[in-house]
């Protein structure tokens, strides 16, 4: 019959496996979650730019068209800026969820090691006990009694 640390091992494989992925998805998630913080900071950029060419070109003079036509833009862009602001809360959301199941199968693996590891250490002192009971009986002592 195998010994309790041994036939608990594919359930240690089956808890270290799933803490993998989860830490993966977590990679992935806050990958994910940086492009998109990446494109708010881009979008941040190009209204900073068209502002300033706005009032650049407001100050050399534009016809009134051209001037609804840059205030249009701009809108646009303050539009785009609101969505990708929304997306990027949602890869926060979404890098707080998988930092969750991250941990909680990280906490699961520990325990199942903590487990294997006591099962281990027990069999080991059964065997140390089953040793010097026959190292006892060997030397002609009753288990358990003084040296003579």
């Amino acid at each position: 019959m195998a010994d309790r640390s041994e036939r608990i091992q594919p359930v240690a494989r089956l808890a270290d496996n799933r803490e993998s992925r989860a830490a993966k998805e977590l990679a992935e998630a806050q990958q994910r979650l940086e492009q998109q913080r990446q494109q708010l900071t881009n979008l941040h950029g190009y209204q900073a730019e068209y502002r300033q060419a706005l009032g650049i070109a407001g100050r050399q003079g534009l016809r009134a068209q051209q001037v609804r036509d840059f205030r249009r833009f701009l809108t646009q862009v303050d539009q785009a800026i609101a969505g990708q602001q929304q997306v990027v809360e949602r890869a926060e959301a979404d890098v707080e969820q998988a930092r969750r199941k991250w941990l909680a199968a990280r906490t699961e693996t520990r325990r199942v090691e903590t487990l294997q590891s006591w099962y281990a250490e027990e069999e080991n002192q059964r065997e140390q006990r089953q040793e010097q009971k026959e190292t006892d009986e060997r030397a002609g002592r009753p288990p358990g009694g003084p040296a003579r």
